[in-house]
């Protein structure tokens, strides 16, 4: 089923790390897909059913990976519902599609924490640990974790002081998701509702400013400690997902 739908594409435009919920929000993406999502939508459903007997830890890598493919999938479902509920002012539908969107976040930051694959803490520790090989006292070696911790934060999101390559390497880790990209969907989706309650015009401009300097640069600038060891447990948040497969 795989081999039928997210392992075919035979197209030559690059598509890699283009995922909505990944980047700096807006309101033109277009949602590019070159497989039927009902067939990744089987393929989960059939692994999902001996979620709960199967303790192999390639097997729960590989359902984590393809939960957050389907996931990703819905996502771009519910942002399009944001934007076009978002065109036509229509409040209600706006409010329960932007709703929707944070909880899949919630929901798909939970879901990276099981498996330790998916996790923001390992690649920040294994960058911080240069600084023990390196610094040759101790001045140098908190100079050097400072700028490793930077480095490393700053490649997966802005990649550049300012952004230069914004969202070129971005990451579907856990930590990443509920401290990177949910808040600046947060700010987007606050400032959309602002737009349509006050009757005023929408300024994206504006928006980017205030994601660069609310989200994007503190993120960058922070040194807060995220898990190394995978928490939860995967098959039940999994199972608590199959009621979810029937709302697309």
């Amino acid at each position: 089923l795989l081999l039928k739908s997210v392992y075919a594409y035979e197209g030559t435009e690059s598509l890699h790390g283009k995922y909505i919920y990944c980047r700096r929000p807006t309101l033109r993406y277009n949602p590019v897909r070159w497989y039927d999502e009902k067939i990744v939508k089987k393929a989960l459903a059939k692994l999902l059913t001996i979620a709960n007997n199967e303790r192999n830890n390639l097997f729960e890598r590989d359902l984590v990976d393809l939960t957050r493919q389907w996931l990703q999938i819905q996502a771009e479902a519910i942002y399009l519902k944001i934007v076009g509920s978002f065109k036509k002012k229509n409040l209600q539908q706006f409010t329960l599609a932007s709703e929707l969107f944070l909880d899949l976040l919630h929901d798909l930051d939970e879901l990276l924490a099981t498996h330790e694959d998916f996790l923001f803490g390992r690649f920040l520790e294994a960058a911080k640990t240069l600084a023990n090989v390196t610094a040759k006292d101790a001045d140098e070696h908190r100079q050097m974790l400072q700028q490793y911790e930077f480095n490393a934060r700053n490649q997966v999101t802005l990649w550049g002081p300012t952004g230069q390559i914004i969202d070129y390497a971005t990451k579907q880790w856990n930590g990443i998701v509920i401290d990177y990209y949910l808040p600046r969907w947060s700010l987007f989706l606050q400032q959309l509702r602002v737009s349509l309650e006050e009757k005023v015009p929408y300024n994206q401009s504006k928006f980017q400013q205030d994601v660069f300097t609310q989200v994007e640069l503190p993120f960058n600038q922070d040194t807060k400690e995220y898990p190394t060891i995978a928490t939860g447990k995967y098959h039940v948040m999994l199972l608590n997902l199959i009621n979810f497969l029937s709302i697309f």
